[in-house]
């Protein structure tokens, strides 16, 4: 669960599957594994999402 007091970044992409611990997320480019205790997702249809992640894991992950 995301801490309030946090800065966080949204990333939308194409979750293209899961599994207990992550998504998969396709940002056009690239498939980035996202930690779902790092996470919070909120599906815009049937597989177009919206994820919202700590600043420091996008960094983390490249995506900023």
């Amino acid at each position: 669960m995301l801490n309030p007091k946090q800065e966080t970044f949204e990333l939308y992409g194409e979750l293209q599957s899961e599994t207990q611990a992550c998504w998969f997320i396709y940002d056009g480019i690239n498939t980035i594994p996202i930690p779902k205790s790092q996470a919070t997702i909120r599906m815009i249809n049937s597989v177009d999402a919206e994820i919202t992640i700590p600043m420091w894991l996008a960094k983390k992950k490249g995506i900023v």
